[in-house]
Formats: C-alpha cells, structure tokens, sequence
C-alpha cells in the first residue's frame, strides 16, 4: 500500500528533438468531467447493435451525474488545494493580457507557439511486484480446489498455473450444495486482469460435463444450458475463444459465438445443431429468440459479463437484456460479473434482473481498485496564452505527443481512450499528421464506426508485440475496448479524454497491469477543473482506498 508522501510532483519535459514541426490545424477540444448533453456518443453494440443516434437520451443524464460527483469531490478538496488552484487561475489569467487570450491584431486568432510548453506531472509510483504475483494468487492450488487431473494440466496455458482470489473463491461456492440452497445467483466482482472471465466459465463447464457423464440429455437443437451475454462483439469472441480451449482441453462440450457483424443465417445453423454454451451479445440473440431459433427453456446458468454495462442504470441493452432474462426458466442460476458495481448500479440489478432475488457475493480483494503494478502519471495540460477549445485540445495532442517520444520507438502497445468517436478521429489526425511515415508509431482506431476486421486488427495489435524494428502500435478507442478486453500486451494506457466518472476510470486503467505481477503505466492528460479531480483519484489510490465505495 502507498501513502500519500508517494505523490512526487515533477516538471518534465517531454520535448521532441530540434526541429521536428508543431501543429497547423485546429480541432475540436474534449476532455470534459462531464459532456454537454445531446454531444455524440458510441453505442456499445456492434455493428447493427451500436450507434451514436441511440445514445441521445444518455447524455444529459450522465452529464448531470458526473457534475454532481465533480463539484462533491471538488468540495472535499483541503483548504490550501483550493488557495493553490485560486492562485494559479490568477496567474494565468495575468499572462493572458488585457485582450483575450491569443488574439492578435484586428481580432484575428494566432496559433499558440508551443514549443516552450511544459506540462506539470505528478506521478504515483507503482507497488512493489517483485513477489511475481503472491498477492495475486489463491492459497490452495486447483486440485487442492477439487479440480480434475484433466483440466488441472491445461490450465497453465490458459495463464492460470493457480487460482486466482476470485478464481478459487466462485469455485468454493458454486461447488458447495449448502451454498446453492442459499441461492443459486451471485455477484461476481474483482478488479480488472484479475481472472473472472475463467472463474465462471471453469466451475460452469465442468458442472455441465459431470452431469453429461452422470447420463444427463446434451442440449436440444437452439436450447443451450449456459447463456453468455457481452457487451461487444469483441468480449464476446475473447469469452468463446476460452470456452474452446476449455472444451479441447478436457470439458468436451459444444459450443457457439451469436454477435452482430456475421450473417445470422450462420449462426442459426449452428444453434439447429445443439450447443451447451452459447456466448453473443444482446441484440443478436434478441433477434434469434425472436426469429424462434434460440429457446430459454432448458438454461441452467445465465452470465452477464460487465453486468453494470449490459443492465445497469446507466447502462445500453436493457431493452434486450432483461426480455432474455425474463425467458430464463425460475432454477436458471445467474452471475453478475463485473469489475464495477457503484450502490445504484447494484440496486438496479437487484430490481430489474434478480426480481428481488437473494444473491450471493463473491468477492476479490481488488475491487474498485487499481493493479498493484500500475504507476499513475497526471500530466495537467493546464495555462497557455489562448484560451479556447481548439488550444485546449493542441496543448492535450502536445503532452501526448511527447509522451509518446518520451517512451522511445518500438516497445510495447499504447491505448489512448476518449470519450467519443470524433474525439478518437481527432487525436489519430493529430498523431498522424505529426508521424506521417509511421517511423515513430502505429495508429490504429478502435470504436464502432470502424469495420469489424480493421477492429480484429486493432485487437490484435494491443495483444501482441510488434516485431523487432517495427513502430509501437497506438490504437486510439472509445470505452469499447474497455468493456472487460484482455490486453495483456498492453503498457502504457493515455486517458486523452478525462472519464466521465469513476467506474470509467477503473475500466480504463484496468487493461493494463493485468493478472500476475503485470506492469504498466496509466497517463491522464487533465485540463482545469480536472486537475483536483484526477488528484483525488490519484490519492486515493496511493491510500490504497477503492475508487467506488457503498456510500458513493
């Protein structure tokens, strides 16, 4: 655990070499606590299922939460952070002159020179990870867990040679009797790169081929046993792919993958044939229940995998969601998986998907938290002589440029996150226009305006490293590829966009770091008013308290 003494305050310069060319166009700024209501937003589907038109109603609602959490935080501030923020407004103010910032003679608005820009950094070290992971791990081993020989010599190439605190704990419960008379659902909640996605699937799977191999009937054609609902096509196909390593690994079981952006018709055939498992996203499988080809009746579990995005208050598939919930026959267990569950959140789902249900929680030790290896670094972007959005987002594209430089070429991927697909066009413009030849890195998008191949391509880029001598992939990503993605390649993730409140900052930072003794660094470009707020945050976490608390 850190203490606040941690918190080193530094000014660093992130300079590129001599000579190498600022930038000539203007864009539009972002980096917002809290959008202005009606700004474009991504839907979280995939391809028929996403889009920016549905998400209208969204965004005065989440504008109006994340100020409400703004000026809370804002209010807690101590006494000599206030004097401090009081002073230097002051002081920028005085730089500006008596005109408005940056204009020059006759009104017209001259480009910042920015190459005297010195960004402030305040950086929070990472905990200690030399143990290679102990804090990371279960006690017991999987066959002390009551594992089979079988599966217990495939695990290790699923990166789990032990259990994982959440692991070993679903485990325990779903293999003890007394607890399923309790309840048969429960909560499943730990901290990203913490294992979950295993942690259903194994003790799921396996109860499946023990009662096959007890003289169980397999699943009918379009009546699967165990249902697995994602919030993008992406989680969806990373949830299916371990499915199928467990099934040819030891759980001989069938399985399918239903999501929008592949021919439905494919997919209805591969229900006709019988499956146990089926994984797919909410808008597809709405469609094959209504098309007839997927029936409810014979399911045994029901997963909701980033339960808060798929079902929760604020959440984007409700009016999928709860229909294929409520389709469920009454002994259908759910888990509710996720690694974000604020007090409303819980409430919602308590309401609308467990019917006031009792629901067990299984817990892991880093809920709401950070991964122990993963250094934050604040870069406030703050000051200037011009003071309008187009300078605000120049300032922004500046530190992340140097940034970028500061971690040399090759090496590993970068995720920079915003808040909206134009946002995303605007930094992978800016970083374009800066490195033309890709000597430096590789710009990739990730978001829902981009086709489902060049997405695999993004994916696959942050998975992997690049070949020796090739530039660093940067993939610029709206919160799609925070919805649970496994990117154990991944770095180094830039918050270019300031999240819009502190369950997206937790999924943000949460793909980096991941699993066992995992490094990487976290950068948040802030402006303003998010300075203190992204302090706080940061403070938190070197207090090693969790971001989202029961009275939150």
């Amino acid at each position: 655990m850190h203490s606040v003494s941690d918190l080193v305050e530094e000014s660093v310069d992130f300079r590129f070499r001599q000579g190498d060319p600022k930038f000539s166009q203007p864009a539009g700024a972002r980096g917002r606590w809290a959008r202005r209501s009606g700004e474009e937003e991504e839907g979280e589907g995939e391809g028929e299922e996403g889009g920016a038109a549905a998400a209208a109603p969204r965004t005065a609602e989440r504008a109006e939460r994340g100020s409400a959490e703004a000026r809370a935080l804002l209010s807690s501030l101590p006494e000599p952070q206030r004097e401090f923020n009081a002073r230097r407004r002051a002081e920028q103010a005085r730089a500006g002159g008596g005109a408005a910032a940056g204009e020059g003679e006759g009104g017209e608005v001259e480009e910042e020179d920015l190459s005297d820009f010195r960004p402030r950094v305040l950086t929070r070290a990472a905990a200690d990870a030399s143990g290679g992971g102990a804090g990371f791990f279960d006690g017991a081993s999987w066959a002390e867990l009551g594992v089979g020989a079988e599966l217990c010599a495939v695990l290790p190439a699923l990166g789990a040679p032990r259990p994982s605190h959440i692991q070993a704990a679903l485990w325990r419960f779903l293999a003890q009797p007394a607890a399923a008379a309790r309840s048969p659902h429960c909560w499943v909640t730990d901290a990203a790169g913490s294992g979950k996605t295993l942690a259903y699937l194994l003790p799921l799977l396996a109860q499946l081929r023990a009662a096959e191999a007890r003289g169980a009937p397999r699943a009918a054609p379009g009546c699967p046993h165990v249902l697995v609902l994602a919030p993008t096509s992406e989680l969806a196909q990373q949830v299916h792919g371990v499915v199928r390593q467990l099934s040819q690994g030891g759980v001989r079981l069938r399985s399918a993958l239903a999501t929008g952006g592949h021919a439905q018709r494919t997919q209805v055939q591969a229900l006709a044939q019988g499956c146990e498992v089926l994984v797919g996203t909410p808008g597809r499988l709405a469609a094959l229940a209504e098309a007839g080809a997927l029936q409810l009746t014979d399911l045994r579990a029901l997963v909701l995998d980033e339960a808060d995005v798929l079902a929760g208050p604020h959440g984007d598939f409700g009016q999928e969601v709860e229909p294929l919930a409520g389709g469920a026959p009454p002994g259908c267990r759910r888990l509710l998986v996720t690694a974000t569950l604020p007090p409303d959140c819980r409430q919602h789902l308590q309401e609308r998907l467990l019917r006031g249900a009792r629901a067990e929680q299984v817990q892991g030790p880093g809920l709401h938290r950070p991964a122990q290896g993963c250094e934050e670094q604040l870069v406030d972007c703050s000051g200037g002589a011009e003071a309008s959005p187009q300078a605000a987002f120049r300032r922004k594209a500046e530190a992340l440029l140097r940034v970028l430089a500061s971690r040399g070429a090759g090496g590993t991927p970068t995720l920079v996150f915003c808040n909206t697909m134009e946002s995303c066009r605007e930094v992978e413009n800016a970083l374009k226009r800066r490195d033309r030849r890709e000597r430096r890195f590789s710009v990739l998008p990730l978001h829902a305006a981009v086709a489902p191949d060049q997405r695999a391509l993004a994916l696959q880029a942050l998975r992997s490293p690049p070949p020796p001598g090739a530039p660093a992939p940067v993939v610029v990503a709206t919160d799609r590829a925070s919805r649970g993605l496994d990117c154990a390649g991944v770095g180094h993730v830039v918050l270019f966009d300031f999240p819009r409140d502190a369950s997206e900052y937790v999924r943000r930072v949460g793909r980096t770091a991941r699993g066992a003794g995992g490094r990487g660094r976290v950068t948040v470009l802030v402006l303003g008013r998010q300075v203190p707020l992204a302090r706080e945050l940061m403070a938190r976490n070197a207090r090693g308290e969790a971001l989202i608390s029961d009275s939150d």
